[in-house]
């Protein structure tokens, strides 16, 4: 039996609302099974304070998304208007399946609002009523007022309130009629947008799931959701800013009424929309011109003011915490889920030398980040300031993540930020990270432990505290006392340690190494004995960070070693491809053990008009074959079919062609399989394959007629050749190829022969690259330089290329073309750099 997991709060109103949803699917899907898992959230552990205090868009819902994306639910249930406009990327909003009454209502009052004294005080907890309401009565008082329905009617009576707003729909379901004294006339308070819709979200992924789900929608519900949705995002304002928006479809038209508002009542913006075509395009293109025309008259200041008052007032208010993060040894594969998720959060990130900062790249834009990093004799902040500094933050109500090497609590001094921490009141929590003490020798092929060898092992400090006069370590004790001994921190003080281990009657002969930046592409190892390490350390100067390793485990190192064999360990590689497209390849280099650099010099945005895809979509019937020649093409055809309100049956009788097999994945993750995939994954192999299509007599060019989805600046070789061949054709812009700024550090790492390889995956990327170059080195920074003596740089670093012709624009830009794929893949450019550095 198929069984799906439906997530939701804990409240009575969530699961009333999940069981809304739960039995309309089992009553369509009775052989299927849903089961109902309850999931605390911030709003739910925090019903005591403001919204404003809070200062977390979806506090209802946060935590349930997590969930989701973690696949422990299939399906989340909402209150749509507690949903922020913008979801995590895997996920989206399958179908509203109910809405209730959408207006608010007085409860509790023996008035009618007209009717009630002067001054009256009423509570609610939304900035929407409170604008509105004092927009139409300045004398009254409003009263900031959180809790489920229950909670809000005892604080009613507890704080001698004259009455309550709240939401018709949760009184309505909960069966609490009967505590409403008036529905409020929506001329007086304009509901929320989305209000008494529920929606249900699901990953994006879960294509079959979404299919059931739409089936329980009611199309006029449906779009007067999505047209509220569309005017609130447009708006670019949370969902509990002072904006509110109705949509009504009425003798087949639709009035999209929307309302904006100071928070005391003044400048009350009310404007009005008639959309006459009833499809979610039309809609949704109705609401965002509505809102665009309230945003001109005065909105979009209401909404600065806001957001302004609200961010300072918030940190203001909100109590700061701090999150003691382990980062793990270096290696990004080795940084913890939790830690992950905390960098993502955090508004302020302390970070230090040993954190590797590829990191930094879960932080949000918004993020302050602030390096306070740390090496032998070089401090760039005391460990003093920098505890003084992580205070500052946390009690100006911010979340810091103090992201340290390995675990924060060994030998990371976490115990001691931990402890002021405390005595300032700031509240903390501790994650753990993997500790090179392990991980090092582990990347270096030495066991700490292996049966007959050793069955026991310590760690140790090689330096203590700067005020403490003597060590405190007894390291003859313990190096006596066992089989393996780990030392951080202590090659400054290396022969020191040596003459201690041999004073605890260690062998001159045992094992020794020194493993540096371990877990890292340029991870070194060194290996000696106990007599003669100090003495090979000196003579190639190496250098901390470095874990040492004392012990007859060393000598596995020879049969055991592993990380430093692979293909690419200790190369650095640059990516130019864009960021939201490189992260697969990254892991593809660091698994080899590579250094992967992130340099897009590309990134992908949708088209600027898109008039003609629209078009396009709107006479699929007129076209015989769909052509997609990247990922992207597929991406943004099918974003735009689906605003269209179109599904895949309007690509019926079209013959569906991808240029190779990553776009046919993209394209089947849409639920539509290629039917032609040429052998050579080119312009040339498509052309190449249409011919022979038509030597069988498959395809008629005089009758076909094509349409190619492709980016602004792709080439016009395939649409001239099916012309030329007889075919119609029509190529419309899809999405548009925009050039990044390269780095200063590029420069710096290619002046300083830091790069072992650039790679290209498509045309656009090598001239965008040598622009790119070219741009910095016109700047002010590098004008001791010119152009060609950083080309001569360049070309002496090899370039791979995902293919022939982005090879040769590379090689008629002057560089290195040293490797170009078999295959026109990632994959297949993966394949081929490891094989040229094998």
């Amino acid at each position: 039996m198929k069984k799906y997991i439906i997530g939701t709060r804990n409240s009575r109103l969530a699961l009333k609302q999940c069981n809304i949803v739960k039995n309309k699917l089992q009553n369509k899907y009775p052989n299927y099974e849903f089961i109902v898992k309850t999931i605390e959230t911030t709003g739910d552990r925090e019903r005591d304070k403001k919204f404003s205090e809070i200062d977390v868009e979806g506090i209802f819902i946060r935590e349930i998304e997590y969930a989701l994306l973690e696949g422990e639910i299939d399906l989340a249930i909402h209150s749509f208007k507690d949903l922020p406009t913008k979801l995590p990327s895997e996920l989206e909003v399958a179908a509203v399946v109910d809405r209730s009454n959408r207006l608010d209502v007085l409860v509790g009052a023996d008035k009618k609002l007209a009717e009630l004294p002067r001054g009256a005080k009423l509570g609610t907890g939304s900035l929407r009523r409170k604008s509105q309401l004092l927009a139409y009565r300045p004398d009254l008082e409003i009263v900031s007022i959180r809790g489920n329905v229950d909670t809000r009617l005892r604080k009613m009576k507890e704080e001698n309130l004259d009455g309550l707003i709240l939401a018709a729909a949760g009184l309505l379901r909960l069966d609490l009629e009967d505590k409403i004294t008036e529905y409020v006339d929506p001329d007086i308070c304009l509901p929320a947008a989305r209000q008494g819709a529920v929606a249900v979200e699901i990953r994006k992924q879960d294509k079959s799931l979404k299919s059931i789900l739409k089936e329980l929608e009611e199309k006029d519900t449906s779009l007067e959701v999505w047209a509220e949705h569309a005017f609130l995002k447009a708006m670019n304002a949370g969902c509990h800013a002072p904006i509110a928006a109705q949509a009504l479809i009425n003798d087949g038209q639709m009035i999209l009424t929307a309302a904006a508002a100071e928070i005391d009542g003044s400048n009350l913006l009310r404007r009005q929309k008639i959309i006459v075509n009833l499809n979610l395009n039309s809609v949704k293109k109705g609401a965002k011109e509505l809102a665009e025309e309230m945003l001109a008259e005065g909105a979009a200041d209401i909404i600065d003011r806001l957001n302004n008052n609200s961010k300072e007032s918030a940190k203001a208010k909100r109590k700061g915490k701090v999150y003691l993060t382990g980062a793990g040894p270096g290696d990004p594969a080795l940084l913890t889920l939790k830690a992950v998720r905390i960098l993502k959060e955090s508004d302020v990130i302390l970070y230090d030398r040993l954190a590797n900062n590829r990191f930094l790249e879960y932080a949000s834009n918004d993020a302050e980040k602030i390096y306070v990093g740390k090496k032998a004799a070089d401090h760039h902040l005391s460990q003093a300031e920098t505890e003084e500094l992580m205070i500052e933050k946390a009690q100006a109500g911010n979340i810091v993540c103090r992201l340290k090497g390995g675990d924060p609590f060994i030998y990371g001094r976490g115990g001691e930020e931990a402890l002021k921490l405390r005595d300032a009141g700031i509240d903390f929590e501790i994650i753990p990270g993997i500790s090179s003490s392990t991980a090092a020798p582990l990347y270096a092929g030495i066991p700490l432990t292996q049966r007959h060898t050793a069955s026991s092992f310590a760690v140790i400090t090689g330096h203590e505290a700067a005020d403490k006069e003597e060590s405190t370590i007894e390291i003859e004790k313990i190096a006596a006392a066992v089989d393996t001994l780990v030392i951080l921190m202590g090659v400054g003080n290396l022969p020191k340690i040596v003459e201690r281990v041999l004073a605890a009657g260690r062998s001159p002969d045992t094992p020794a190494a020194l493993v540096r930046w371990g877990t890292r592409s340029k991870q070194q190892t060194l290996v000696g004995t106990i007599s003669n390490i100090a003495d090979k350390v000196k003579k190639i100067a190496f250098k901390p960070p470095a874990v040492i390793i004392i012990g007859e485990v060393v000598n596995l190192k020879e049969k055991l070693a592993w990380f430093e064999k692979k293909s690419l360990f200790g190369r650095q590689i640059l990516i130019t491809r864009p960021a939201a497209q490189s992260e697969s390849f990254m892991k593809m280099i660091e698994a080899e053990a590579g250094a992967a650099v992130n340099a897009p010099v590309i990134e992908i945005k949708s088209a600027k008009d898109n008039d003609d895809l629209k078009k396009a979509l709107a006479e699929l019937q007129n076209y015989t074959h769909l052509i997609f020649t990247s990922v992207n093409g597929v991406k943004y055809f099918m974003a735009e079919l689906e605003k269209m309100a179109k599904d895949l049956r309007s690509l019926a009788g079209l013959k569906i062609m991808t240029i190779g097999p990553k776009t046919a994945e993209k394209l089947k993750e849409n639920g539509l399989k290629a039917d032609f995939i040429p052998a050579d994954y080119s312009t040339e192999g498509i052309l190449k394959y249409l011919k022979e299509l038509e030597t069988k007599g498959e395809i008629d060019f005089e009758k076909a007629s094509f349409l190619l989805p492709r980016a602004n600046i792709a080439p016009k070789r395939l649409e001239n050749a099916l012309r030329e061949m007889g075919a119609g054709v029509k190529n419309v812009i899809t999405y548009r190829t925009e050039r990044c700024a390269v780095e200063a550090e590029i420069i710096d790492m290619i002046i300083n022969d830091q790069l072992d390889l650039l790679t290209f995956t498509s045309s656009s990327t090598v001239e965008y690259f040598i622009e790119g170059i070219n741009e910095l080195l016109n700047s002010s920074k590098f004008d001791q330089f010119t152009y060609n003596e950083v080309l001569k740089k360049i070309k002496f670093i090899p370039a791979a290329c995902i293919g022939p012709v982005t090879a040769e624009t590379a090689k008629n830009n002057g560089l290195n073309t040293a490797v170009v794929a078999e295959k026109y893949t990632i994959e297949g450019l993966m394949e081929a750099i490891r094989l040229y550095f094998d």
